[in-house]
């Protein structure tokens, strides 16, 4: 975007348009999701972060079985911009302890 000294807006071009989610679940799970147009085509684009947290939200069944072996949702903070949470079922004791 440039401007003159005593005037508005001169030009304005749009180069690219993204979006990055970074993430952490658990202990040893962690990533960043990038949403990305390049180019021209970027003007006719208009999303937030909230695009990567919904490829999130739509890879937690997959990604579930890998974290804990059961089924996980992901919730957002009550505010929807914050942080996500993965809601997992609590681990029994047996699972949990070292093994021998």
């Amino acid at each position: 975007m440039c401007t003159a000294r005593a005037a508005g807006l001169i030009q304005s071009r749009v180069v690219n348009r993204t979006a990055t989610f970074v993430f952490y679940i658990g202990d040893r799970f962690f990533g960043a999701i990038t949403a990305y147009v390049q180019g021209p085509e970027a003007a006719n684009y208009s999303f937030t972060s909230g695009l990567p947290v919904q490829v999130l939200r739509n890879l937690a069944p997959t990604l579930a079985p890998l974290v804990t072996g059961a089924q996980a949702v992901l919730t957002p903070d009550k505010g929807g911009n914050g942080p996500v949470d993965m809601a997992l079922p609590p681990v029994k004791e047996e699972e949990a302890s070292e093994p021998e």
